[in-house]
């Protein structure tokens, strides 16, 4: 685990519980809450379970100290943050620049990408719960 990855941890988990989940490759998930203030425990943690698992968090606060591999709906307290995976359209992103357009396609998929993040912080999102 990075410094930057330590550091976004910080600026992302300011109170409440911090969920995290190891996806190993073979076998089984595994969880672990944190207590806000615990990030060297939840930073030891990953690092850990970094060895032979992808990590990930969840963005939203958990209800309780929970350590199941997966939370749910009826897991999460308050909604810290919106996830959205905006992936570049593959064909798109390897198109060079070209008289007509002088944007690379990777320049164009960037600029489409931050349009969308742009209109998600303006949307109203209400629950689906």
């Amino acid at each position: 685990m990075t410094t930057d990855a330590i550091r976004f941890f910080g600026e992302l988990w300011r109170d409440g519980l911090l969920h995290l989940t190891a996806i190993p490759i073979q076998g089984r998930l595994r969880g672990r809450c944190f207590e806000h203030g615990e990030v060297d425990e939840a930073t030891a943690w990953a690092k850990r379970q970094n060895r032979d698992a992808n990590i990930y968090y969840s963005v939203n606060t958990p209800a309780a100290s929970l350590d199941a591999a997966k939370l749910e709906k009826a897991d999460i307290a308050w909604i810290r943050g919106i996830w959205a995976d905006l992936d570049p359209n593959k064909l798109i992103e390897v198109q060079e620049p070209t008289e007509q357009e002088p944007r690379s396609g990777r320049q164009r998929e960037r600029e489409r990408l931050d349009q969308i993040a742009e209109r998600l912080t303006e949307c109203d999102c209400p629950p689906t719960v």
